[in-house]
């Protein structure tokens, strides 16, 4: 196994062997860190207020139920740890034709971050995808950017939007 930046001398730091095949690459070890933090990825589990419905411009606030930086225990390769950053950005479908990316993972009430208004009744059905994407770090060598897609999660909830009317009140 080695490690090297683009432009830089790579590094041998060791042997590793994974079953009765050839040994392992780069490519193979990110393929066994990305397996292995899948399975330690928080959640995507949105919500909404309003729950259910809201009224035309009656902005509705969501969140992901995600942290924004996910940083598991760190593993250990060829008697080297390592330590996996991930960062997640959220792609909100709002289901009227608006696509909004964000950093953020949006937050519940009483301090809302994330918003959307509509202005036409009807049922809207929103989708949220969650794209992690990550740095592993080996302490002593450097600091290197996973390659590949990330890892992708998805989620969606419908809320229906009633028309609002305005209504004069006299004093």
């Amino acid at each position: 196994m080695w490690f090297g930046k683009s432009n830089q001398t790579t590094k041998v730091v060791g042997t590793v062997c994974w079953g009765f095949s050839k040994p392992a690459t780069r490519t193979d070890i990110e393929s066994e860190l990305h397996n292995s933090a899948l399975r330690y990825v928080p959640a995507l589990n949105p919500g909404v207020a309003p729950k259910g419905s809201t009224y035309t411009s009656v902005p509705i606030f969501v969140w992901s139920g995600q942290p924004q930086l996910f940083s598991p225990k760190p593993m250990y390769l060829a008697g080297h740890q390592v330590q996996i950053r991930a960062t997640a950005l959220w792609q909100w479908r709002w289901g009227d034709g608006t696509v909004q990316w964000t950093s953020a993972p949006g937050s519940t009430l009483p301090k809302p971050t994330l918003s959307h208004r509509y202005f036409k009744a009807g049922s809207y059905q929103v989708q949220v995808r969650t794209v992690w994407q990550a740095t592993y770090v080996v302490p002593g060598i450097g600091s290197f950017n996973a390659s590949g897609d990330g890892i992708g999660q998805n989620a969606q909830f419908s809320i229906r939007v009633k028309a609002s009317r305005a209504v004069l009140v006299a004093q």
